[in-house]
């Protein structure tokens, strides 16, 4: 079985000039986890999703804090303390940013001639959620995810 086979065609994507903060609404708007992401003349050149987001969140920071008394022969002396910052106020920092800034640009990406066999090890090793699918002439034609393999492994099995 091919991977034309079981990808998806109609593909929420993300344009890299988008914010952080569409790209959350469109996230979220279709209940997806990530999307491709395409330039202005519609190639592909990254992927964008919730872990990209999660992790671009800071949600501690370090603060220097004075310690009273200080000795004065030894000079003023801190101490590194770690603080928690709000999520909400952690998000509200990245939400402006362009989805170029968070995206991952080492694009794993699949043929639709290849083989089903060939993209499992892929989708394991390295640990993702979905595979762009492109023409033999390079142009983004859909995306197949670890659960379109798993349905068709279900669907296949139940003949």
């Amino acid at each position: 079985m091919l991977v034309s086979e079981i990808a998806r065609t109609k593909v929420v994507t993300l344009r890299d000039t988008d914010t952080i903060s569409e790209a959350i609404s469109k996230l979220t708007e279709h209940d997806i986890s990530g999307a491709p992401v395409v330039n202005e003349s519609g190639s592909l050149v990254g992927i964008l999703n919730e872990v990209d987001i999660l992790k671009a969140m800071k949600t501690r920071y370090r603060e220097l804090k004075m310690v009273y008394p200080s000795i004065p022969i030894m000079g003023i002396s801190f101490v590194e303390q770690h603080k928690r910052k709000d999520v909400f106020r952690a998000l509200k920092e990245i939400t402006d940013k362009k989805v170029q800034e968070l995206m991952d640009t080492r694009v794993l990406k699949v043929y639709a001639s290849d083989p089903i066999e060939d993209i499992i090890p892929m989708l394991t090793k390295e640990k993702v959620d979905l595979l762009p699918v492109i023409s033999d002439k390079g142009a983004l034609v859909g995306i197949v995810t670890r659960g379109d393999i798993l349905e068709m492994l279900v669907k296949g099995n139940k003949k």
